[in-house]
């Protein structure tokens, strides 16, 4: 005598699979969230007990938001292309590591908005409100300070961009969207051109940079890869 299974004991393990997939996701997003949380606070911290022995409080607040706001945007990046490897194409990133992506995109929105603010109304950093919107048009070291801006416009193009994916605009919004490449060089090369007076800093800088670099290599050489299976098996049909 044949017994059917009834249609809830079938569904039993993929709808157990897919609650302890959902935890770990979400367990993952709560640490990793509360861990960026602790980080800002703590360089926030540093800022407040060195704010309280120093004479320029303002430019110590701007610097420890820009700072910040670079590591952001260091993971921000560094997020983008694991979404993006060639490994994961056939699979459709889940929706909490989209969502914590674009989270890190407004908490590095956020600092670098503080970051700006501040040093408008900083007169000793010499920026001014001309030098936050227009290239070339602060008064302390215009160059670096140019390279933040671009890196700022490069940012919001990347993430405007985003919107319009599955909008109709076909594969547009994807080149659009990697701006963020430039844009984290950009900030790189304004981090470091407007000063590093720290061993600390340097480290931080040369380390970030080299990680990039190791993901930017390892995203190339797997698409690389795929085209060059691609063009494998298209040969291998037309001989056949």
């Amino acid at each position: 005598m044949q017994t059917t299974e009834h249609p809830r004991n079938a569904l039993r393990d993929p709808i157990d699979a897919m609650a302890i997939r959902g935890v770990i996701n979400g367990t993952s997003i709560v640490l990793l969230t509360a861990g960026i949380s602790a980080v800002c606070g703590f360089l926030l911290g540093l800022a407040g007990i060195a704010i309280a022995r120093n004479t320029m409080p303002l430019w110590l607040v701007a610097r420890s938001a820009g700072i910040t706001a670079y590591l952001l945007l260091t993971l921000v990046t560094a997020m983008g292309m694991m979404l993006s490897h060639n490994t994961r194409s056939r699979h459709r990133p889940h929706p909490s590591r989209i969502r914590l992506h674009l989270a890190l995109v407004v908490f590095t929105l956020t600092f670098t908005v503080m970051h700006i603010a501040v040093l408008v109304v900083d007169p000793y950093a010499k920026v001014g409100l001309i030098g936050a919107l227009l290239p070339f048009g602060a008064g302390y070291r215009p160059v670096p300070v140019t390279l933040g801006l671009l890196a700022l416009w490069s940012g919001l193009v990347a993430g405007t961009s985003a919107a319009l994916a599955g909008r109709g605009t076909g594969r547009i919004w994807l080149y659009l969207h990697r701006f963020a490449a430039s844009a984290w060089v950009l900030a790189w090369l304004h981090a470091v051109l407007t000063g590093i007076d720290t061993p600390a800093l340097l480290g931080m800088y040369v380390i970030t940079g080299l990680g990039i670099i190791g993901l930017g290599l390892w995203r190339y050489l797997a698409v690389e890869k795929a085209v060059e299976e691609a063009q494998r098996d298209r040969h291998a049909v037309v001989v056949r």
